[in-house]
């Protein structure tokens, strides 16, 4: 946690022009979740870490962040970048101090991405799980919005009002161009027609589209935060999963806990390249 906040503050000084950084919530142990925006307000990519907290975002997010303000400072006066890098930040401590190397809910056992005011009434089943009831890996929370995080990642968003939100999940650090968006946002043509271009622009910093396609999927349940930003506020969202980009069998090391500093490495410059070309897509629209 000492070194996100340490990240977040060394770009921040890094960056000379318009920028923001702020607390929007705390933790369930308390702890500050801040969230650090740079470039132009008006026309903004946000970037959420660790819902889940042995899932990806600071290690990815900051670091592509990082790359983008040394390397190409002049595009961010026309866009910005907001990034709320571990929202769950207490699990994400927990791991680190030597808990399983996978660890979802918040320390009150609720899933976060099950939390939010979007269709929570909706009981929902994945994984063979139900979110009603606690224990359960999946649980939604005793109502909507209970949680201290949630209401962080909702006055983020509330704050920065994104144009479109990329959500870090899949494991141990890694994510990859496999883009989950609201199972309720299925039917709204126009929507899926912005999201696409959305994804089709980050999917350029992974692979050749036009060989291998994007992959877009309604995959994201009631609760969640891309179910939220569509609900809410028609904000393009989506949950980052895994797809394999060159040799799938050492990418998925990363599901077992086994990410080393190499893979990291690519990774981070896929994401970097990919959210160049999100924001060169938003500066033309």
């Amino acid at each position: 946690f000492s070194r996100i906040q340490e990240t977040l503050k060394r770009i921040y000084d890094a960056y000379p022009g318009e920028k923001s950084m702020k607390v929007y919530g705390r933790s369930t142990r308390k702890k500050p979740l801040t969230g650090l925006r740079i470039g132009n307000p008006e026309k903004v990519v946000g970037l959420i870490g660790t819902v889940h907290a042995g899932e990806s975002g600071p290690e990815l997010f900051l670091s592509a962040m990082e790359n983008i303000v040394k390397e190409c400072p002049e595009l961010l006066d026309e866009v910005g970048i907001a990034v709320l890098p571990s929202v769950n930040a207490d699990g994400r401590e927990d791991m680190v101090l030597g808990y399983p190397h996978y660890v979802r809910c918040n320390p009150n056992q609720v899933d976060l991405n099950r939390n939010f005011d979007a269709s929570w009434e909706e009981i929902d089943y994945t994984y063979g799980l139900n979110t009603s009831i606690l224990g359960s890996a999946t649980y939604r929370g005793p109502y909507p919005g209970s949680e201290d995080e949630t209401q962080a990642v909702m006055s983020f968003i509330d704050d920065i009002r994104p144009k479109v939100i990329f959500d870090g999940h899949c494991l141990a650090s890694i994510c990859s161009d496999c883009f989950l968006t609201a199972k309720s946002a299925k039917d709204d043509s126009a929507f899926n027609d912005l999201g696409k271009k959305f994804c089709t622009a980050y999917t350029k910093g992974f692979r050749d589209v036009e060989k291998e396609g994007i992959r877009y999927v309604f995959g994201c349940t009631a609760g969640s935060v891309p179910a939220y930003a569509y609900e809410k506020y028609r904000i393009p969202a989506f949950d980052m999963e895994f797809r394999p980009v060159k040799d799938e069998a050492r990418e998925r090391s990363c599901i077992n806990g086994n990410t080393t500093f190499d893979l990291l490495d690519e990774f981070i410059e896929y994401h970097t390249k990919g959210i160049v070309h999100v924001l060169e897509l938003l500066k033309e629209m």
